[in-house]
């Protein structure tokens, strides 16, 4: 029984691995929070977000990078491990290389500060005040605290 269903798995695997998905239809499993959530909400976020990653998403990429990059920041918040914030940047530039998602090049910028690379962080809030449109609200208050924070580190 566990063989047939090994193999069920397996063929259903590669399958899925040709699939497109529209994000929109899966969100509603993506429990979003902005305070650091349980482990077990942390831990089925990543599963459900990795086995998209497999999928070419065709609808809602933006979101899905962004959400996706979102539950490794998460994992650094719970856990302070910072291959997870590395992980979360590497996400966050893909969003920004693929679709020009500017919430994603914001989180960057900011993802690169923790890293204590004050170069590349100032460079792509830079390139973020650069590229937000005039119509969308910028937040000065962090873009004075990152440059602050950096001061000295460059």
């Amino acid at each position: 029984m566990k063989f047939i269903l090994s193999v069920i798995l397996f063929k259903g695997s590669l399958l899925s691995a040709y699939s497109q998905v529209d994000y929109h239809e899966f969100k509603e499993r993506y429990n979003l929070s902005c305070r650091v959530p349980d482990s077990a909400i942390i831990v089925g976020n990543q599963q459900l977000m990795d086995s998209l990653s497999s999928l070419e998403v065709v609808s809602g990429a933006e979101e899905f990078y962004y959400d996706h990059a979102w539950v490794y920041y998460m994992r650094y918040m719970k856990w302070k491990n910072k291959t997870d914030l590395q992980k979360a940047a590497d996400i966050w530039e893909e969003g920004w290389q693929e679709y020009d998602c500017l919430h994603c090049l914001k989180s960057i910028a900011g993802i690169y500060r923790h890293l204590d690379d004050c170069t590349k962080a100032l460079d792509l809030t830079e390139l973020y005040l650069e590229e937000v449109p005039d119509t969308d609200e910028v937040d000065y208050k962090e873009i004075y605290m990152r440059y602050r924070r950096c001061r000295g580190k460059e």
